[in-house]
């Protein structure tokens, strides 16, 4: 009987571990709607960066809208879980298997939202001229050699 207490123990902490590490901080604090913002500004001061003419700033506007929700409304949906995780877990005997379930959940679909994060740069690619893409391109490459 010890044994499989001491088994059952033991399966719970390693389970908890892992959602533990699993919602851990990996890069400082959790997004927040300022992080948000400040990206976003980032984005556009890039975009402005490309000299861009009236209609290719309205079409920007088109993606950038698309951009900022997806991100708004990850945020929502992390802060979403982690709430339910804290309350789940406050309770005497919390089912660790749903919450790892649901994060399991929130984590495919965090994948999935940032599968279209390349879609938007190339929306964004297509809007530009010759010379605008050139210059985007160079500025990967350089980049990309800091890697």
């Amino acid at each position: 009987m010890k044994v499989k207490r001491i088994l059952a123990y033991t399966t719970a902490l390693i389970a908890l571990g892992a959602l533990a590490a699993g919602c851990h901080r990996h890069h400082g604090p959790p997004m927040s709607e300022s992080q948000v913002d400040r990206m976003l500004e980032h984005i556009d001061d890039r975009f402005d960066d490309l000299e861009p003419t009236a209609a290719q700033r309205q079409q920007y506007q088109e993606v950038r809208r698309q951009i900022e929700t997806d991100m708004r409304n990850g945020l929502t949906q992390r802060r979403t879980l982690m709430e339910s995780v804290r309350r789940d877990l406050a309770a005497n005997n919390p089912d660790v298997h749903a919450i790892a379930e649901r994060v399991k959940a929130h984590m495919q679909e965090r994948q999935s939202a940032m599968q279209s994060a390349p879609d938007r740069f190339v929306a964004v690619y297509d809007i530009l001229n010759a010379e605008q893409k050139a210059k985007v391109i160079e500025e990967l490459r350089e980049h990309l050699e800091r890697f």
